[in-house]
C-alpha cells in the first residue's frame, strides 16, 4: 500500500510524492536499533544526534523527518518494549492461570529484562526519564499498561477459583514490576548472575505471597 503525503503544485500542474509505509517503518526501525547501540555505547546524555545519524548511515534531516527529537526516539524505544511485553502476556490472556504458571511468566520476563543488552538501555531510559518530562511520560504509560495485563491474569485466576479471592490483584501486580526492575538493576550491579539464579529470587519473593494469600 502507498500512502499519499503531500502535494505539490509547480507550474499549474499538481505532483504528488509517495511513501512506501513498508520502507518507512523499515528506516524507523534501522533508527532505533542505531539508537541502542548509541545509547549502550554513550549513554542516553552522551549520544549525539551526529553520533546517531553516523551509525544509522543518515543525514541529521534525514534523521528528523523519522523523529523530531532524542526524546521521541526513545518514546519509540520505549513502545516497542511495551507491545514486546503485552504480546509475551498473551498466553495469560487465553485462560485463568494458577499461581504457579504466574511465577513462571514472570520467571521469563525476569530472564527478558535480565538481557545485558536491555537493561543497559533501559537503565539508561529510566535515568533520562528524570530529566525529560515526554520520556518520563511514555515510561509512566508503559509501566500502566503491563502492570494492567499483569493484574488482569490475576483477576482471570481469581475468577476461575485458581487463587485466592481476597488477593489484591493490584498489589501482587505492582510487587511483580519491582521484582522486575530488581532483576533489572542486578543484571548490571553482578553481570554474572546466572538464569537460574534469577529464576530461584523470582521464587523467593513471590511464593511466599503467594502462599500467604492463600491461607
Amino acid at each position: 500500500m502507498i500512502i499519499l503525503v503531500i502535494n505539490l503544485a509547480r507550474g499549474g500542474e499538481t505532483m504528488a510524492r509517495y511513501r512506501n509505509p513498508e520502507i518507512y517503518a523499515a528506516q524507523q526501525t534501522s533508527i532505533l536499533r542505531a539508537a541502542e547501540r548509541c545509547i549502550r555505547r554513550y549513554g542516553f546524555e552522551g549520544t549525539a544526534i551526529a553520533a546517531l545519524c553516523a551509525e544509522a548511515g543518515i543525514s541529521a534531516g534525514r534523521l528528523y523527518h523519522y523523529f523530531p527529537s532524542k526524546a521521541a526516539i526513545i518514546a519509540a524505544l520505549i513502545a516497542e518494549a511495551q507491545a514486546e511485553a503485552l504480546a509475551s502476556l498473551d498466553p495469560l490472556a487465553t485462560a485463568a492461570i494458577t499461581p504457579a504458571a504466574l511465577i513462571a511468566a514472570v520467571e521469563a520476563a525476569a530472564l527478558g529484562v535480565a538481557d545485558p543488552d536491555y537493561a543497559a538501555v533501559a537503565l539508561e531510559i529510566a535515568a533520562s526519564a528524570a530529566r525529560d518530562a515526554t520520556i518520563a511520560a511514555a515510561l509512566a504509560a508503559h509501566e500502566r499498561a503491563v502492570a494492567a495485563a499483569w493484574q488482569a491474569a490475576i483477576e482471570r485466576g481469581q475468577s476461575g477459583g485458581l487463587f485466592p479471592a481476597h488477593l489484591p490483584a493490584d498489589a501482587l501486580a505492582e510487587a511483580i514490576a519491582l521484582v522486575l526492575d530488581g532483576i533489572l538493576g542486578c543484571r548490571i550491579s553482578k553481570p554474572d548472575l546466572t538464569d537460574a539464579a534469577i529464576r530461584q529470587r523470582v521464587r523467593f519473593v513471590l511464593t511466599p505471597l503467594l502462599e500467604h494469600a492463600a491461607r
